[in-house]
């Protein structure tokens, strides 16, 4: 999937993209990376989640009240000390292996 945007013009609870794929083999390698803009500052905010049978947030890339990034892969949880700063675009990509590979 590439060239998409996805726009929502109202802070709501229930506003979300589903995208459902044509596999079922199990994740190997997980690569995501996006812009974003958002007028939320101090607010924890979900960019990314994938669900699996297994786990609720089998992938999950989120922005902590802190306006750090966290990059959670089956509960197992990566953070870094950049942050998402609000009122501009910004980018961030997310990488995963079952090599152990984890970068944000």
């Amino acid at each position: 999937m590439q060239d998409q945007k996805f726009c929502f013009p109202k802070h709501t609870k229930t506003s979300y993209v589903k995208i459902t794929p044509d596999y079922e083999d199990p994740l190997t390698h997980v690569t995501l990376c996006m812009r974003y803009f958002t007028k939320l500052s101090l607010k924890e905010q979900s960019l990314f989640s994938l669900s699996t049978s297994d786990y609720q947030n089998a992938v999950l890339l989120f922005i902590e009240r802190t306006g750090k990034f966290s990059f959670s892969i089956n509960n197992d949880i990566t953070r870094t000390r950049h942050a998402s700063p609000p009122n501009r675009w910004n980018s961030v990509c997310a990488s995963w292996s079952t090599c152990g590979e984890t970068y944000l």
